[in-house]
């Protein structure tokens, strides 16, 4: 078997995207952590083992990947949820 597909040579990202949130809203109403999303993903085969393709996605519904890096640090994304949700 090929190593590159065993559990230990991938990070804790492993079989995770990078989306743009506001592409998974609904009628402005954004999804919750379990919530289930359906997606449109475009890109290329990186690598092929066996039965298996990898693929480097270009695009997520239609639109550029999002930056796995997030702009905001943690704190700062927490402070912005509380103020909305002190709006609502």
């Amino acid at each position: 078997m090929d190593d590159s597909i065993s559990p230990e040579s991938h990070s804790d990202n492993h079989g995770t995207l990078p989306v743009a949130i506001g592409t998974l809203e609904i009628e402005g109403v954004r999804p919750s952590v379990g919530d289930v999303v359906r997606l449109k993903v475009m890109g290329n085969i990186t690598k092929i083992v066996n039965e298996t393709a990898w693929v480097k996605p270009s695009t997520i519904n239609d639109s550029p990947m999002a930056s796995e890096t997030p702009d905001a640090s943690e704190d700062e994304l927490i402070k912005s949820a509380s103020a909305f949700d002190r709006m609502i």
